[in-house]
């Protein structure tokens, strides 16, 4: 039997796998996720003209974000190369970070980072977000950043549990189990329950092989996937505007009851708000599809100007037309339709109804399959980075593998018992608060304080004392987030 093979920090890098358009898809299915069924609901509850605003608000700061995010993945490249060549810079420290001019570094290094050409800082490894932290703030800081990063991933993951097993459970007769509303079962001892987890152990099984292929594998699937959920949205914003149109429920052949459909309603922003952040949050999956991405100079700033487009069209009309025309919004929307009647009584309901109900509240649980790798294949791989240090040159094939069972177990584990997407998005969006529209503005102030020189990476819109103002801003959503749970 051969050796087992290490991973060297070589592996880190692997050689380019796909060209813009993909790199679109995959960065489409992230924002196509589990956030996107909650959007409904956060609009109904916390009013469409407050979370319509702070959803065009989000979106642009996630297209900073992200390019933020970009830019810093170069510095640490370049980082990382001095660091080879023997050459360790200092950290910025806080009072650097906020009020600027890091005066730690040498006349030497400032000469050495002057006289590099562009080409240092080409994106030449993935930087997994874990390392970012360490490399910009420090090991405490990133020891924080991690734990959150790893409670916000567990409880998006199990979301997209949650939402598989749900939205079959609702919908499929299988054998002796038959079809129910898992949001009915106050107890376990509810006969929805056994469906339930039987299309968790399904989801199980799947999720656990596809965590386990390499990202530049899923090409085929991940755009049959994102055709799929585009279409799905579709479906739901023109079923929803005819609804309003003839003024009757989707399900059922009663007028439609707008009443309760706030401008503003300022006791439930502490909920609605984070889910809205928790929606646009693909920011900490990037490191590792932009990894895979062909061509990065080219390729990445398009992808995340079509991404913001794409967020705009899809979570604004999601947000403002389907609370509309569903008299009550579920935690995911797509239960909202399982009964869809196109203004008819359930008696009367056109047998063509039933094709679209069963798209409408499948295609989100197909799609989940393979988001759910989206979001555990960096979870591990920054797991990897904080316990085996950056480039994870001494971890084996057998630990990587080990390490991405457990991320996937973890949140399969709780998904058996918690079923509330709504309050499972609510909580994975408020912690998320800290780790991008805090974290991700910070970490690149100190990446520019650490090394001063531009690329062709840096992100034009991002000055810091903007930076500053958005990350106290987002403090404040945080505290009162906590004051509404608590």
């Amino acid at each position: 039997m051969p050796p087992e093979k290490d991973l060297k920090a070589s592996d880190h890098h692997q050689p380019s796998q796909f060209g813009a358009l993909t790199g679109l898809f995959f960065t489409m299915n992230l924002i196509i996720g589990a956030g996107i069924l909650g959007l409904p609901y956060s609009f109904k509850v916390g009013g469409w003209l407050v979370c319509g605003l702070y959803t065009v608000i989000c979106c642009s700061l996630g297209y900073i974000w992200s390019s933020q995010l970009v830019e810093l993945t170069s510095r640490c490249c370049y980082y990382l190369q001095l660091k080879e060549k023997g050459i360790s810079l200092k950290k910025p420290t806080l009072k650097q970070i906020l009020f600027g001019k890091n005066k730690n570094k040498t006349d030497l290094e400032t000469n050495l980072i002057s006289n590099e050409d562009s080409s240092s800082f080409e994106i030449t490894k993935r930087i997994d977000i874990s390392e970012m932290v360490e490399i910009t703030l420090g090991k405490k800081w990133k020891a924080v950043y991690f734990y959150s990063f790893v409670l916000t991933f567990l409880l998006t993951l199990s979301s997209y549990a949650v939402i598989f097993s749900s939205s079959l459970a609702s919908n499929l007769e299988i054998g002796f189990l038959d079809s129910c509303d898992i949001y009915k079962c106050s107890e376990f001892s509810c006969e929805c329950w056994k469906t339930y987890w039987f299309f968790l152990a399904i989801f199980s099984v799947i999720v656990v092989y596809l965590t386990l292929v390499e990202m530049n594998e899923q090409k085929v699937i991940q755009n049959i996937i994102t055709g799929s959920s585009v279409l799905n949205i579709i479906i739901v914003i023109t079923l929803s505007v005819i609804s309003i149109i003839e003024d009757t429920e989707i399900d059922s052949d009663r007028p439609l009851n707008r009443s309760d459909y706030d401008i503003a309603n300022i006791s439930n922003i502490g909920i609605s708000l984070p889910i809205i952040l928790f929606a646009s949050m693909i920011q900490l999956s990037l490191p590792s599809i932009i990894e895979n991405l062909d061509d990065k100079r080219t390729n990445v700033k398009p992808i995340l100007r079509n991404a913001l487009i794409a967020s705009l069209l899809i979570y604004l009309p999601m947000g403002f037309i389907v609370p509309m025309a569903v008299s009550k919004v579920y935690g995911q929307y797509n239960i909202s339709f399982r009964n869809y009647s196109a203004g008819y009584s359930q008696a009367e309901r056109p047998w063509w109804t039933y094709i679209f109900s069963y798209f409408i509240v499948l295609s989100p649980a197909i799609g989940i399959l393979s988001a759910f790798a989206l979001i555990a294949i960096p979870l591990a791989h920054n797991t990897e980075s904080y316990f085996y240090g950056i480039g994870n040159k001494n971890i084996s094939k057998r630990e990587d593998y080990l390490v991405k069972l457990l991320v996937v177990v973890v949140p399969l584990a709780l998904s058996t018992f918690v079923y509330n997407l709504g309050s499972i998005m609510s909580v994975a969006g408020a912690i998320s608060i800290l780790m991008v529209p805090v974290g991700i503005p910070l970490m690149h102030i100190a990446g520019r304080e650490l090394i001063e020189k531009e690329s062709v990476y840096d992100c034009k819109y991002s000055p810091r004392i903007a930076s500053l103002i958005i990350a106290a801003l987002h403090c404040g959503i945080l505290i009162l987030k906590i004051y509404f749970l608590f």
